[in-house]
């Protein structure tokens, strides 16, 4: 296998910063689901449905994954079957979960590389599409209040 030479005068520093990010990603993706679940997370009932909704479509998205990244998917469902509440049934005010320091980490990332992409697609649409901005703030307010309650800046 041949390396390719790169020119490092031609590297920007976002570049860098972009490879910085995807290696610790790739380190923390496989640490994910292994470690003990030692740190208590509380989340409220909006947040519960949330990271429900969250978990499921990250479980579609990496769902050529499956294979290579079991714990992944084992992470995924237990997040899921932590907050999911029957038809019928009511939501805890808050609920706790467990999450090791890795899974933590694995969250708080997936939530700020939304809260990033969110931003930038916002900053692209013009004037007139005022409903498609007020829809992305909303969200982003929900994706702030969900890394807020995850880093523990918000206790019940």
């Amino acid at each position: 296998m041949k390396s390719k030479m790169v020119n490092p005068n031609s590297v920007t520093d976002m570049e860098i910063m972009n490879i910085k990010n995807q290696a610790k990603m790739t380190q923390v993706l496989q640490k994910v689901g292994r470690g003990r679940r030692k740190v208590e997370v509380y989340l409220s009932k909006t947040s519960q449905k949330f990271i429900e909704q969250l978990a499921t479509e990250l479980k579609k998205q990496m769902a050529i994954y499956d294979k290579k990244m079991p714990n992944i998917f084992d992470f995924f469902d237990y997040i899921i079957k932590c907050v999911h509440v029957e038809k019928r049934q009511k939501r805890e005010k808050y609920k706790k979960i467990m999450l090791s320091y890795d899974e933590k980490d694995f969250l708080d990332m997936q939530i700020k590389g939304t809260l990033e992409e969110l931003e930038r697609q916002k900053k692209a649409l013009k004037w007139y599409n005022i409903i498609k901005k007020i829809a992305f703030s909303s969200v982003k307010k929900q994706n702030e209040f969900l890394l807020n309650e995850i880093r523990g800046n918000i206790k019940k």
